[in-house]
């Protein structure tokens, strides 16, 4: 009996217009500190002024850069706000963050966070927490943190990265959380599934690895800097 290859399950994620994003809110190379009213005015002017939609996800959409994906990228924070988790990717996922280094957690939003008929702002938020309660991410229901708070922005001109924009957020884990990610650590203990919680000493370092994909370098270089 022949066997067939499973297909992809057919995903739709929120983009915008390149051009009207660049316009009017992308007027930065790099990562961005945010306070939350102007990370909220970002998110308003993303979805309402540059064309927001839905689109089959795609390897041609992945390289059109007519279109520009928003990302929610996630750090997660010991309830002391002292330590931040990291973990090294593998397996799944885009090959070429697989071996890398990293401090944020998400993905791309889909229709399946929409919260209205159209694509607001909150649809975003729905985004990020279903990225955290995955149980390829981490297994976190928003009861597991006591807050998900905006922090910043991120883009990088450079392929692959320009056609995503990077939406830092980050969790203050509570008591709960801090046990499902004690537990899941046991149960990982392949070297390369291993996560750890660093203190800011040791992000400095992890900033200056090779191996620590972009958009990490830029979020620890904004909480480093929070930190002077």
């Amino acid at each position: 009996m022949s066997q067939t290859t499973p297909q992809k399950q057919k995903e739709n994620i929120l983009t915008l217009s390149s051009k009207e994003a660049f316009k009017k809110v992308i007027n930065f190379v790099g990562a961005v500190r945010l306070t939350a009213d102007d990370f909220g005015t970002m998110l308003s002017d993303l979805i309402f002024s540059c064309g927001a939609e839905y689109q089959e996800r795609t390897d041609a959409l992945e390289r059109d850069l007519r279109f520009i994906q928003p990302i929610p990228y996630i750090a997660l924070q010991t309830p002391d706000r002292s330590k931040v988790l990291h973990y090294v990717r593998h397996g799944g996922g885009e090959a070429r963050l697989n071996k890398r280094m990293s401090i944020g957690f998400g993905g791309h939003v889909n229709d399946n966070d929409k919260t209205a008929a159209t694509p607001y702002p909150q649809d975003i938020w729905a985004g990020a927490e279903r990225e955290l309660s995955e149980k390829d991410e981490v297994g976190l229901l928003p009861s597991d943190y006591t807050s998900l708070e905006p922090y910043g922005a991120c883009y990088i001109p450079t392929d692959p990265e320009n056609v995503h924009f990077g939406l830092f957020m980050i969790a203050t884990l509570n008591a709960s959380g801090m046990a499902k990610l004690s537990d899941s650590f046991k149960a990982n203990t392949k070297p390369e599934n291993v996560r750890a919680f660093l203190n800011y000493t040791e992000l400095h370092a992890m900033r200056e690895n090779a191996s620590t994909e972009a958009w990490s370098r830029y979020f620890i270089q904004l909480l480093l800097q929070e930190r002077q």
